[in-house]
């Protein structure tokens, strides 16, 4: 489905970030994959709720991943 593109397609920029240690804000992932800005906050919401992704406050804030990339699989972020 578009929502399993979306997020797949949103945990690959957070993976690609993910050894810099710095959270990306929903706007950057959403330029990068082309994913509309409304409809990302709602899949990363999801995805924290799953504790796929955890979200940082403040100035600096945005997504990480909450566990090491090799660790995340498919039938997590489907599930």
């Amino acid at each position: 489905s578009c929502k399993s593109e979306y997020a797949l397609l949103a945990l690959i920029e957070l993976a690609i970030a993910y050894d810099q240690g710095e959270p990306l804000q929903i706007r950057q992932i959403a330029a990068q994959q082309h994913i509309p800005d409304r409809y990302l906050e709602q899949l990363l919401a999801t995805l924290r709720r799953g504790g796929i992704v955890r979200s940082q406050r403040g100035a600096e804030g945005g997504y990480l991943l909450a566990r090491e990339p090799w660790k995340i699989t498919l039938f997590d972020v489907l599930a």
